[in-house]
């Protein structure tokens, strides 16, 4: 039940029942102790109201020149619910974009370089079976499979072990903003090829000369400081 004191929107919780049977009259109020002083002034009974969820109403002020205050009122109470439910059953625009997102980039045909740019719409690796080109982001990098497997008979393939390697391979920065830490290449699936940048132990980013399956360390030659 609702009503409005002056503009203010108030929740009434409690009832007052008053008058003779059949012809009995009911008035509603905000506070069982307004709602006790009522019925003992016209010698009525108090009842609770079930709020039915609509408490967060109480105390919402109406502008000064409304005309109708009670259609006010029910219309704040109907946009309230309706933008509860949207909240709850509706994604946000952000949320929505990046779902759209990660089933169109399944689609497309990309570089690495542009694999790793978007990699925010791939999700986080966790077990599972994996085909050939799924991609996940684990450990500050994103990973292509490049052999298919299944955790549940090949329970031993996870980050960080060598058998990791052998099924997955990072994939690697086209420019110096989508650089990542270096991974050492174990084969020639994942080694750095021209114009790759990554981010090396010392700190710095590198651009690969040449093609190369070793470090800046141990070939210097391959690699330039940018």
């Amino acid at each position: 039940m609702i009503r409005t004191q002056g503009r203010t929107v108030q929740l009434c919780r409690y009832k007052v029942t008053y008058g003779p049977d059949g012809d009995s009259k009911e008035i509603g109020c905000p506070t069982q102790e307004e709602a006790g002083r009522l019925a003992e002034l016209f010698g009525g009974t108090v009842s609770p109201i079930d709020p039915d969820g609509d408490a967060w109403m109480d105390g919402i002020t109406l502008p000064a020149d409304t005309t109708n205050p009670m259609a006010a009122a029910l219309a704040i109470k109907d946009a309230g619910e309706a933008a509860y439910l949207s909240s709850i059953y509706i994604p946000s625009p952000v949320d929505s974009v990046a779902a759209l997102g990660r089933a169109l980039v399944t689609t497309l045909e990309l570089e690495d370089g542009a694999k790793v740019a978007v990699s925010g719409l791939y999700e986080d690796w966790s077990l599972g079976k994996y085909a050939v080109g799924d991609i996940r982001n684990q450990g500050g990098q994103t990973w292509e499979c490049y052999q298919a497997h299944d955790n549940a008979t090949h329970p031993d393939i996870v980050p960080g072990n060598p058998a990791w390697y052998t099924f997955w391979r990072p994939l690697h920065g086209a420019c110096s903003q989508t650089a990542r830490p270096y991974v050492a290449p174990t084969g020639a699936h994942d080694i750095y090829h021209a114009g790759e940048y990554m981010i090396y132990t010392d700190g710095k980013t590198y651009r690969c000369k040449q093609d190369s399956a070793y470090s800046p360390d141990d070939q210097p030659s391959a690699w330039e400081i940018i």
